[in-house]
């Protein structure tokens, strides 16, 4: 019995977990020109802290659609005191529209939501519980004679906080906005830093795009109506770089991504591009720049100082060496011409030479004269040892 008791209560958990964790849709038929709140349920828990909600409309045209007129459907839902509108429109070729729309939220009401009570908040034709409540209340206007079949579902849109250096691949649909808030770190208002937005398209380049940068608050300027009210805005096809100072944006940044239904703006050759129906895919991403120069600038002079400093002790070495092999040089060839010199000094002329033997030659006649005179009778005929 304990045994079985135990399993039905395990099943009873695990029946109710997935309940809570099943995305219900909710589909309401609106005659002509009515209202109608829908209260649509969330997957409970919440899976982060960070992750905001997105609701997915859809309306068809299930009776009195005539080829000549076309139908609209607006929403509107509140969330932690914030209201956010969209519409969708249907023309005489499609009978049927869709969009996505993430409800707008201020971080300081997200931290003031933890502190209030329990009690639901209803705020005129809309309301909305807070964060941890698991419904939320839409309101649909039929703006059309048309009978319209809509569905509304809400989730956590885990994919709205992103992280330094982490990377994001969304598809851009014309009648959806895309919403991501940077997270920022502890240090991220301690010191002035910069940050660079990339965005590079993954499909269909000829789309063209607005990506918009704001400060986190509501409202959001997540239409094309008003988000050249943005801080920062411009169009992109292919790439787009946008480089963001922290101290401009001292509590992080929002980006928009809003898909053109008509690209012709984008181009300057109205009739060079085709436009494609296919969603456009970009690949987000933020990165940390260098904001301080001083580190790169001071070894790029160190390196400078350095090379030249090398180079001036290669050439002062090959000068030296070169300028002691011609010292050598001109000091043998100096000795050179002095011994030639001395030599052609010391060298008689044949003139001297005869001269000189003439003298020679002279005194030994003389000596031999002398020596008949005055040498004895008898030693004249003395023979030396010799002899």
């Amino acid at each position: 019995m304990r045994k079985m008791a135990t399993t039905a209560r395990i099943f009873i958990l695990l029946s109710v977990w997935l309940l809570q964790s099943v995305v219900v849709v909710r589909s309401e038929y609106l005659v002509g020109y009515s209202q109608k709140t829908i209260k649509v349920l969330l997957s409970s828990p919440r899976p982060s802290r960070y992750a905001a909600i997105s609701v997915n409309t859809k309306a068809k045209v299930v009776t009195g659609m005539s080829r000549s007129n076309s139908s609209a459907v607006s929403f509107s839902a509140s969330y932690l005191g914030n209201l956010n509108r969209w519409s969708l429109r249907m023309g005489p070729e499609l009978n049927q529209s869709s969009a996505e729309k993430t409800l707008c939220m201020s971080p300081e009401m997200e931290e003031n939501s933890t502190e209030t009570n329990d009690e639901e908040f209803i705020l005129a034709e809309t309301s909305t519980p807070r964060q941890d409540k698991d419904y939320i209340y839409t309101v649909v206007y039929s703006r059309t004679i048309n009978g319209l079949e809509v569905d509304v579902v809400a989730d956590w849109n885990t994919m709205f906080m992103i992280s330094l250096n982490e990377t994001i691949q969304t598809e851009i649909d014309p009648y959806s906005t895309k919403v991501f808030q940077f997270l920022p770190d502890e240090d991220y208002d301690k010191e002035e830093e910069i940050y660079l937005i990339s965005l590079d398209s993954i499909r269909n380049n000829e789309k063209c795009m607005y990506v918009a940068i704001n400060e986190p608050g509501c409202p959001w300027h997540d239409n094309v109506k008003t988000i050249r009210n943005s801080k920062r805005w411009a169009r992109m096809l292919k790439t787009g770089f946008f480089p963001i100072e922290s101290k401009d944006f001292p509590s992080g940044f929002t980006i928009t991504l809003i898909a053109l239904k008509d690209s012709k703006e984008c181009h300057s050759r109205k009739n060079d591009f085709h436009e494609s129906n296919e969603l456009k895919l970009i690949d987000l991403k933020i990165e940390k720049v260098r904001s301080s120069y001083s580190k790169p600038v001071s070894l790029s002079i160190v390196g400078i100082l350095s090379l030249a400093f090398i180079f001036s002790a290669i050439w002062f070495l090959t000068w030296h060496f070169w300028k002691k092999r011609i010292d050598d040089r001109g000091v043998q060839e100096a000795e050179y011409e002095m011994a030639a010199a001395c030599s052609l000094e010391t060298q008689p002329s044949a003139e001297e030479v005869k001269e000189k033997q003439e003298q020679l030659q002279e005194r030994c006649t003389l000596i031999d004269a002398l020596s008949e005179a005055l040498m004895p009778e008898h030693w004249k005929y003395f023979e030396g040892p010799d002899q």
